[in-house]
C-alpha cells in the first residue's frame, strides 16, 4: 500500500482562494478565503503587490472568508499598509471575526480602516 502524496514547500497552496475584481473604476476588491498562514501568505502577498503596481485609489481586502489568520497574514498587511499610505491608495479591511481578534491581539487593529462587510467598505467616502 502506497501512502498518500504529502505536499511540501513548493507545492501550490491549497488553502488559500483568492479572486480579485474591479467592480467599478479606480476600485480593485479582493476577496481571500481559508488559511492565511506561512505557506500560503506569499500568494496573498504576490496577488496583493499586482494589484498595487495597477494604482487603484482604491483598494478592498475583503478576508470575511478566511479561518485562520497567523502571524504572515499579519505581515503582508502591514506591508500592504505602508505600500498604500506611500501611494496614496485608500486601504479598507473586511475583517472575520477571527482576524480581528488577531488584529486586536497584535495591537494593530485601529491601524486599518476596518468594515463588516464588503458593500459597507465599498460605499464608505472617507
Amino acid at each position: 500500500m502506497n501512502p498518500a502524496p504529502r505536499s511540501g514547500p513548493s507545492d501550490p497552496p491549497d488553502l488559500l482562494r483568492i479572486s480579485s475584481m474591479r467592480p467599478a473604476p479606480g476600485l480593485v476588491v479582493l476577496e481571500a478565503g481559508g488559511e492565511v498562514d506561512m505557506n500560503t501568505s506569499p500568494l496573498l502577498r504576490n496577488e496583493l503587490t499586482t494589484i498595487i503596481r495597477s494604482r487603484p485609489a482604491t483598494l478592498v481586502v475583503d478576508l470575511a472568508a478566511v479561518d485562520f489568520f497567523g502571524s504572515p497574514g499579519i505581515h503582508a498587511l502591514m506591508l500592504l499598509y505602508r505600500q498604500c499610505a506611500e501611494d496614496g491608495i485608500h486601504l479598507r479591511l473586511v475583517a472575520s471575526r477571527s482576524v480581528r481578534r488577531v488584529l486586536e491581539i497584535v495591537g494593530v487593529n485601529e491601524t486599518f480602516a476596518l468594515f463588516d462587510s464588503r458593500d459597507n467598505a465599498i460605499a464608505d467616502r472617507t
